[in-house]
Order: C-alpha cells, then structure tokens, then sequence
C-alpha cells in the first residue's frame, strides 16, 4: 500500500488518533470562545497591546507587497502560510505539548479577529470562516493529534506511520486556500449584499 493508504488505515485503525483529532477541535474552539469572551480585557492587557501592533503590522506588509490587491498570489500566500504551520506542527509532535499549544493559538487567534471584526453583521463573520475553516480547522488538528501516536508506537513509528497524514493535510489545505482566496468572500459579498 502506498503512504496515502497507509494514513486512511491508520485514522480508521487508531481509536486514540480519531479521539485525540476529536479533542483537539473542540479545544480550538474552546481557545476561540474563550478569547471572544475576554476580548475587552485582553486589548486593555500589554497582550492585546502587542497582538494589535502585529496585526498593523501584517497588514502594512501585505499593502506593501500589494498583496490585497492580487488575488492570484493570495492562496499561496495562505496555502504556504498553512503549511509552515502543519509542517511545524508534525515535527513538533514528538514533544507533545507543542501540537496542542499550536491549536489553542490557532484556535485563540480566530478569537481574537471575530471581535476586530465587529463591523460585519454576524452570518457575513460566519461565511468568512466557515467555507474555508471547515477544511483547514480538521486538517491543522489532524497533524497535530499525530503527537498520540507516539505513546504507541514510538518516534520513528509515529513519523513514519504519520507522513501520510501530512500529506493529507497538505492535500486539505490546499483545497482551503481556494476556497478562502476565491469561494469565501464571494459568499460573504454576496450575504452581506441580501441582508
């Protein structure tokens, strides 16, 4: 069987990976509602402080390489962004505890820009995440409860037996990226424009 195989095989053979998945979604929307919650008290934190000024300054960057306005580069932009992300999370897995840190600022992060966000009305907020997050939220976890596989199976095991998960994830994040770049603010133009 090929690598790709041996992933499915893996994801319908491992109880423990399917639950840890499972656990770690929820704990990435934990992070999000938990930080949507105190959002006044952490903008008036030295944390919120710091995390505006570095969304100032990404968006001063993207305005200076005119990424907003090229919608061809954006989805690799995303895409390569995504998978640095992934990539990092797998080979962090043999430590354990990075995986799971790597969720909950994921999940922390989107938290932190639904509030920011406040000028959308609610469902146009929901179809800027949804079409895309549906994808990318399961793909990024999924790498991440690969960190399990080490209980059972041993480092080399778990890197080997998980490379096919990586490349599944890769797979899904490469569909999010379109979908992000070209799908989603089509909806969201489009229910912002009905409601």
């Amino acid at each position: 069987m090929g690598i790709i195989d041996d992933a499915i095989d893996l994801l319908i053979n491992e109880d423990s990976l399917r639950k840890t998945w499972i656990l770690l979604i929820a704990l990435f929307g934990i992070a999000g509602i938990a930080i949507v919650i105190s959002y006044n008290v952490i903008m008036q934190s030295f944390i919120g402080q710091y995390l505006h000024s570095q969304e100032s300054s990404i968006r001063q960057i993207a305005q200076s390489f005119g990424i907003g306005n090229n919608e061809y580069l954006l989805p690799f932009i995303i895409f390569g962004n995504n998978v640095k992300t992934a990539i990092i999370t797998w080979i962090s897995s043999i430590t354990i505890i990075i995986p799971i840190l790597i969720v909950l600022f994921n999940g922390g992060l989107v938290g932190f820009v639904l509030p920011s966000a406040n000028s959308n009305p609610p469902l146009v907020l929901f179809y800027l995440l949804v079409p895309h997050g549906v994808i990318e939220i399961p793909s990024v976890t999924l790498v991440a409860s690969t960190f399990i596989l080490l209980i059972s199976k041993g480092p080399v095991k778990m890197y080997r037996y998980s490379i096919g998960i990586l490349i599944i994830s890769v797979i899904m994040l490469a569909v999010a990226a379109f979908i992000e770049s070209f799908i989603t603010r089509g909806i969201a133009g489009f229910v912002a424009s009905i409601i």
